[in-house]
Formats: structure tokens, C-alpha cells, sequence
């Protein structure tokens, strides 16, 4: 005796369009593809971000800074300084957002840092 032989909204039935109301229960699932199984990575972490810094004393150069932060990431690409401050850019933002996470308020040269994004 088939399965839905005694419930009257279950049938094994096809209809006019050729489909049955049973059988069309894999539409809903996603097949393999080149991309299965793999991490979704958020576009924040793989675009390039740029991070701004104040509270740099006035001999800091470019290379302190740049040396500074390829302490800890290795994914700096750029730095530019104006008066007290600056930008740090990063190849990833994810690498910028652990920066300022984990790097604000420390010291460079006797100066405390402000990052922000």
C-alpha cells in the first residue's frame, strides 16, 4: 500500500504540468557548485580599508608608522601623515578593523594612538 494512500493531502499524483506534489521537494535544495562547502568571507574583509590615526608626535615619519603597524599586519600597503595625524591603508578591511580593535590607544614614540575607521 503506498504512503499516502490514507491521507487524503498527500498524493503521489501528477498534474497537468507534469510535476507531483511529492516529487518537487528538491527544488528547494541548492545543488554542489564550484563554491560548495567553502566560507562566505564578508566584502568588508576583502576589500582594502583605510584607517585614520591622530595623536602622532611631530617626529614620526611615514616609515615609523608603517613599521609600526607591519608589526602586527602584514597587509599594510600605504601610509600618509599630515599635522598629528594620518591615514594607514590595508589591502583587506578586515585587517583594518582588527587594527583598530586591538591597536587603539597603544603608544608610538611616547605618543598614545587614536584610530578609527
Amino acid at each position: 500500500m503506498p504512503r499516502s494512500s490514507g491521507n487524503p493531502n498527500m498524493s503521489s499524483k501528477v498534474d497537468a504540468s507534469g510535476s507531483s506534489s511529492m516529487g518537487d521537494v528538491h527544488q528547494w535544495f541548492r545543488s554542489g557548485d564550484a563554491n560548495w562547502g567553502q566560507v562566505h568571507k564578508r566584502a568588508a574583509d576583502i576589500t582594502p580599508g583605510k584607517l585614520s590615526i591622530s595623536g602622532l608626535g611631530p617626529k614620526v615619519t611615514e616609515e615609523d608608522v608603517k613599521a609600526f603597524f607591519s608589526r602586527y599586519y602584514s597587509t599594510v600597503s600605504r601610509v600618509s601623515l599630515s599635522r598629528g595625524g594620518g591615514t594607514v591603508e590595508f589591502r583587506f578591511g578586515g585587517e583594518r578593523d582588527k587594527a583598530v580593535a586591538e591597536l587603539n590607544g597603544k603608544e608610538l614614540n611616547g605618543f598614545r594612538l587614536t584610530l578609527s575607521k
